[in-house]
């Protein structure tokens, strides 16, 4: 099921609609959704005369094939040892996503320190790629008003329902909650986080094994599918639906207070299971020291490394940092000066 979000139309440029569009876009090219929807977009854009590329921005430069190879191997590794899993943004990722987007010949350029505020992109957007609209695709820093009046429609890709779940790591935030859905909306970006209108938006289902990384891909999968309604739908400067309902905004310091628990006790076992679940690490105390936990299995006596959870339950720990417990005991021998986490 997937829904849309769209208002009355207004005409922002002079010369009509007949005039072509130039789109700048902003994205991360190390997280899987925009590694989906940045081919996508310029594949959309491509197919319609009205509208053209006029540069593309990146927070980063591509990883080059032999990190992709390595960083796919490594969660391989873990998956065999039985303590990780490689989710479909590794999938994604250790892929060269962005083949067709570096071999397009569209203007591309790395922003200095993630930064697209800085003077001289502000100067670049202003004297050389002139546009009258822009995308983001997870670019995370806010954009201020030197840089949204650059454009006469700046539009956001959020990874969650909105204004339900304003801020960070939305997906995140579904699994923790247990929803049985998972939204995402591209919405007009304003001064303020999160809160502009909605211009298209949709939802996809929480499936049994997901993790936050599955959602996010599928959600990006399905929010490219839709490219070509939204690029038309700014073109033709539609105002977009505005935000309704009880808004909820979750901050980096809010998935972090629960990922950093200072007694492994204090915990039940679902609140371990889910925290665990939806963001994978969960920095605690043990009597050895202080580790990041990030796999526990219920046992029905005590053995192995663990703790009891607050309802009783013993908990064997059957990961630290993505790998088995002996890894992390072996390796610790080996650097005696390092620590746990």
């Amino acid at each position: 099921m997937v829904s849309s979000s769209r208002g009355p139309r207004c005409d922002p440029w002079k010369d009509g609609r007949d005039r072509e569009h130039r789109l700048v876009v902003f994205a991360d090219p190390g997280q899987a959704a925009p590694a989906v929807l940045l081919p996508a977009v310029v594949e959309a854009a491509a197919a319609w005369p009205g509208l053209s590329i006029a540069a593309i921005f990146l927070t980063r430069p591509p990883a080059g094939w032999i990190d992709r190879k390595l960083t796919h191997l490594r969660r391989r590794s873990q998956r065999l040892l039985g303590s990780g899993r490689v989710d479909m943004a590794a999938v994604v990722l250790a892929g060269d996503a962005l083949a067709g987007v570096t071999a397009s010949g569209l203007p591309i350029r790395v922003l200095a320190d993630g930064d697209p505020n800085a003077p001289s992109v502000i100067a670049a957007l202003r004297q050389e790629f002139t546009a009258t609209l822009a995308l983001n695709l997870y670019c995370m820093r806010r954009f201020e008003p030197p840089l949204l009046s650059c454009f006469s429609r700046v539009v956001n890709y959020h990874n969650g329902r909105l204004p339900q779940q304003r801020g960070l790591r939305a997906s995140n935030w579904s699994l923790y909650l247990g929803e049985p859905r998972s939204g995402f909306a591209f919405h007009v970006m304003e001064p303020a986080f999160d809160s502009g209108a909605i211009l298209l938006d949709g939802e996809v289902d929480v499936l049994g094994d997901d993790a936050a990384a599955d959602l996010e891909v599928r959600k990006a999968r399905a929010a490219a599918a839709r490219l070509p309604e939204l690029l038309r739908s700014m073109a033709d400067g539609d105002a977009g639906c505005a935000q309704s309902g009880s808004a909820s905004y979750r901050s980096a310091g809010d998935w972090r207070r629960l990922c950093r628990v200072a007694d492994p006790e204090s915990l039940t076992t679902d609140d371990w299971q889910r925290r665990l679940r939806a963001f994978l690490r969960v920095e605690t105390k043990l009597p050895e020291g202080p580790v990041g936990i990030t796999g526990v299995a219920v046992e029905d006596r005590p053995r192995g490394r663990g703790f009891r959870s607050a309802d009783g339950q013993w908990l064997r720990v059957t990961s630290i940092e993505f790998w088995p417990p002996w890894l992390q005991r072996l390796r610790g021998a080996r650097r005696p000066a390092a620590g746990a986490t």
